[in-house]
């Protein structure tokens, strides 16, 4: 991939270094070699003797999507793209996917694995396990029980450990009969059985589902609020062959694609992560210490976000090519590990501290670039956006926390707002689901940080905003004096 865009893209983005939200969302690689082929792949068998292959409805169709998820173990490598990109199964994009749905009325032997390039998650029914190829003696451990009130492995409680995934499999899987919400981008009202022709223009099909439709597919669409999903299926094995999310009509953010490829996951119990022998680390970003990787005078790595619609950003699109004297203001801070809705609401006052400062300098930036003519010195710099980034921690994140926290910093900044010199969408909040890709990378060790940086990515100015909530004036003196 070579733009930040889509719902997704930031974990795509960060993963490079290091990140581990980016591995869950896009994952960078797959583990294991597509040993498998289209044709041969997976455990469900090729259909039922004397069952129709096209199904008669759509109620049918997803009955029959239903019991090829919970038969048996499934496993599937997913290649995702964003936007209109062509899918492939380029390293950056692949996630690899185990999922068992369990047996009996209990289902307490559910189980999901992902694997990724140098990271794992196992989920089973007690805890979900965390490990890191680079660092083998060392693992971190969540508890999902406050996760699973009905002690069954939902979608929610995979949502509540993991970022959002675009993964319609785990829905089938562990979600209801209805399958009314296929992925955590949004729910569906009715679903509708298509033929192939009613696949999504903007997202030709590639060369596995020409195949797939040659031997017989069809296509299930459904719209929602706030997404629209579109699924090509094999009739054959009544599995997902390409599946698309794109926003709801009216509705901004990008186009999620998936092109997914079946494989024999084995048995279930040959998933689970061993822990003996290794050190139990406290949080997830103590698999790996994160160096600062940014110095001042040096580039900015390349950092990517997503606004509460789901729109990507990233300091790189932001600013205008070319080597001019335009600067911009990322202002990152960790949200509270609390999950009430106080912590929630409230901006603390060290970020407030940094914001103020911040739209200071911008305002006064304008000004001076405003009056600025040829030949009087060095042509001010002007600028060109201030933006917050909230950083959830793993497991925190959920999207009523999103909302409650973006509508507490538009409620705080939109007033601070001068008549001039205002960079635009300051009011809006930029999100990242972990430090490790964001922060983490400027100081591993602040809550809040103010990073300025050139139209050319160079670093201006990393000021620590910790402990100075009164200490506005300062901060901008700081601020003017690296913009210099």
């Amino acid at each position: 991939m070579k733009r930040a865009v889509g719902w997704i893209d930031r974990t795509l983005r960060s993963w490079r270094r290091g990140a581990f939200v980016r591995a869950l969302a896009l994952a960078a690689s797959a583990m294991l070699s597509l040993a498998a082929s289209p044709a041969s792949a997976g455990t469900q068998p090729a259909g039922t003797p004397g069952r129709a292959l096209t199904p008669a409805s759509a109620d049918e169709m997803v009955k029959r999507l239903l019991a090829a998820a919970r038969r048996g173990t499934v496993g599937e490598r997913v290649a995702f793209s964003l936007n209109s990109e062509t899918a492939n199964a380029e390293p950056q994009a692949t996630m690899t996917v185990r999922i068992f749905a369990g047996t009996g009325p209990a289902f307490a032997d559910r189980a999901l694995r992902l694997d990724l390039p140098t990271m794992s998650v196992c989920v089973s029914q007690e805890r979900a396990v965390f490990t890191r190829a680079s660092e083998p003696g060392t693992y971190f451990e969540l508890a999902i029980e406050e996760h699973a009130p009905a002690k069954v492995i939902e979608p929610r409680t995979i949502e509540a450990l993991v970022p959002p995934l675009a993964v319609p499999q785990i829905a089938l899987a562990f979600g209801d009969d209805a399958f009314v919400r296929p992925t955590a981008f949004g729910g569906v009202g009715v679903w509708a059985l298509k033929a192939v022709s009613a696949w999504p223009n903007l997202t030709p099909l590639t060369t596995s589902a020409k195949n797939v439709e040659r031997a017989g597919a069809v296509v299930l669409e459904g719209s929602g609020e706030h997404a629209r999903t579109t699924l090509m299926i094999d009739v054959l094995n009544d599995r997902i062959s390409e599946f698309v999310i794109a926003p709801a009509t009216g509705r901004g953010g990008s186009v999620v694609r998936g092109v997914c490829v079946a494989f024999d996951a084995g048995p279930a119990s040959s998933w689970m992560i061993p822990t003996a022998g290794r050190h139990r680390v406290e949080s997830i970003d103590q698999l790996r210490k994160t160096a600062t990787e940014v110095r001042v005078g040096e580039r900015l790595p390349e950092l990517a976000f997503q606004d509460v619609q789901q729109v990507a950003w990233s300091p790189a699109t932001a600013t205008p090519s070319g080597r001019g004297r335009g600067f911009g203001l990322l202002l990152l801070f960790r949200c509270a590990k609390s999950v009430d809705d106080a912590s929630d609401r409230a901006i603390a006052a060290d970020v407030v501290a940094g914001v103020r400062a911040g739209l200071d300098v911008c305002h006064r930036s304008t000004l001076k670039a405003a009056a600025w003519n040829e030949g009087e010195g060095v042509q001010p710099r002007r600028p060109i956006f201030l933006r917050g980034v909230g950083v959830f921690e793993l497991g925190s994140f959920t999207r009523q926390r999103l909302d409650r926290l973006a509508t507490a910093w538009q409620g705080q900044v939109t007033p601070l707002l001068p008549g001039d010199g205002a960079p635009s969408q300051a009011a809006s909040l930029l999100w990242a689901a972990t430090g490790t890709g964001s922060i983490d990378r400027v100081a591993p060790d602040a809550t809040a940080m103010l990073v300025a940086v050139s139209e050319d990515q160079i670093v201006l100015a990393l000021i620590r905003l910790d402990g100075r909530g009164e200490g506005r004036a300062a901060i901008g003196a700081e601020l003017e004096n690296a913009l210099k």
